[in-house]
């Protein structure tokens, strides 16, 4: 079996975060585009915006500044900035 490529992780990772803290917001989050807006497509507010970024911590160890909050507004970025900071395990683990 392989690794899935880390990209495609931190994508589910990503995906799976926004789903935990707007579980009604899931089907639609399949028809966003990568560097659509997903707030703004999903109807979410700046609370759920926190709670995605808290969601994302948790599950992944990477802590985001408040700082960039404003600039990771797709899945695309969201997936890049966690991406580049999670390794992801080695193969046969």
């Amino acid at each position: 079996m392989t690794n899935p490529e880390p990209s495609q992780t931190s994508r589910d990772t990503v995906l799976a975060a926004i789903t935990a803290v707007a579980p009604e917001a899931e089907e639609e989050l399949a028809a966003v585009a990568p560097d659509a807006d997903l707030f703004e497509a999903l109807g979410l507010d700046s609370m759920d915006h926190l709670s995605v970024m808290t969601e994302i911590a948790q599950r992944t160890g990477v802590e985001i500044a408040e700082r960039e909050y404003g600039r990771l507004r797709t899945i695309a970025s969201l997936t890049d900035r966690i991406g580049a900071q999670v390794t992801p395990a080695p193969p046969g683990t």
